[in-house]
């Protein structure tokens, strides 16, 4: 079951980019990242492999791929789906121009199984909340003193009726999407400004 959260955020027109106004979308809930040791023990839990040999499994499955990887390869992980590295680059003009300054940045490319898109595409969806914009606040500093981006303030509405205000249910954004209600994640939508 995916969890999701509907939240207030500016919005831009299709047809006329320059024109923002608010309206509510739909955001998936992001908890923490799942981080290698809970998977580790999920899968010697799940499968009675010891945990050891799971562990060991995981660490040569990412030096396999980085090293397919690095040589020129895509590399296909059964039940996931394929990894490939691409470029960013800028355009040369002409012939004299070409070389490798034009690579910006190599990039890591997911491209998932069709098992695994019909699986997240079949999966439930549970609604978690609908979330109004009420403000800003100052951000916290930054290491180096200066100031931080500031952080949206949310206000849980009530499903039943627009922007019946529960009085508990306030939330600050923390940019990362980890809190109920809170941070949006990423931009998931073209049509969307975060």
């Amino acid at each position: 079951m995916v969890k999701v959260k509907i939240i207030e955020q500016d919005v831009f027109n299709i047809a006329d980019k320059e024109t923002r106004s608010r309206g509510f979308v739909v955001k998936p809930i992001r908890y923490n990242t799942v981080k290698a040791e809970k998977i580790i023990d999920y899968c010697a839990s799940s499968t009675m492999v010891p945990k050891p040999y799971v562990a060991a499994s995981m660490e040569a499955l990412s030096h396999g791929i980085q090293h397919f990887l690095l040589n020129g390869h895509s590399v296909e992980i059964p039940g996931l789906g394929i990894f490939n590295v691409t470029i960013s680059y800028k355009t040369a003009r002409t012939s004299a121009d070409a070389g490798l300054e034009q690579v910006k940045q190599l990039n890591v490319r997911f491209l998932p199984c069709r098992e695994l898109k019909e699986a997240i595409g079949n999966a439930e969806l549970e609604l978690e909340g609908i979330y109004a914009l009420v403000g800003e606040v100052p951000g916290l500093p930054n290491a180096d003193g200066t100031p931080g981006e500031p952080q949206k303030v949310y206000q849980r509405i009530s499903k039943n009726s627009d922007y019946v205000l529960d009085d508990d249910e306030t939330d600050t954004e923390t940019g990362g999407g980890n809190n109920t209600g809170g941070g949006t994640g990423g931009n998931n939508g073209d049509d969307l400004v975060g």
